[in-house]
């Protein structure tokens, strides 16, 4: 697990997890939740480029996989930036708000990408022209509770799912 500091505060969490059974042990699933006041600032993108560090030079993974929700194109749109690739769409995966939501399953297998860099004529259109300030992408600290709680409440994080807390988190 990895936070993401933007100007000293809070913004957001990647997660990878290996799989720990012998004949997927080649395999991880990947998390990421960001504050929507820290969108379109690189913060998504910086902790996918510490998380795919880990997962292509420490833990020689071949497969990772996540799951993203059909109407979330800017994280579909960072995800295909990072190599990743929709293996399919799963129905009505969850229930919030009065509705079910669609999601998709996405994976990047190695040897089949090359990491890229955007031009950053595209970079400052995404960011509409707003500052750029690299996000600090460190391990999580027993002071990041709170901000985490808040991040994870948020409407626009939490907004199809009831999900009880993550008790892995600490």
């Amino acid at each position: 697990r990895f936070v993401a500091e933007l100007n000293g505060e809070e913004v957001g969490l990647g997660r990878l997890l290996q799989a720990l059974r012998a004949r997927r042990q080649h395999s991880g699933d990947i998390g990421l939740e960001v504050h929507p006041k820290a969108w379109r600032q690189g913060v998504g993108t910086a902790l996918m480029r510490q998380l795919l560090e880990i997962a292509d030079n420490w833990l020689n993974l071949k497969r990772i996989q996540l799951e993203v929700f059909t109407d979330n194109a800017g994280g579909i749109a960072l995800y295909q930036k990072m190599g990743f690739t929709i293996e399919g769409e799963r129905a009505k995966t969850v229930f919030g708000a009065g509705q079910f939501q669609n999601d998709y399953v996405m994976s990047r297998l190695r040897g089949d990408y090359t990491p890229s860099e955007e031009p950053p004529s595209q970079l400052e259109a995404l960011r509409g022209k707003r500052p750029f300030t690299p996000a600090t992408i460190r391990p999580p600290l027993p002071k990041d509770l709170e901000a985490l709680h808040l991040l994870f409440s948020h409407p626009a994080n939490a907004r199809p799912t009831m999900q009880l807390p993550d008790h892995e988190l600490w």
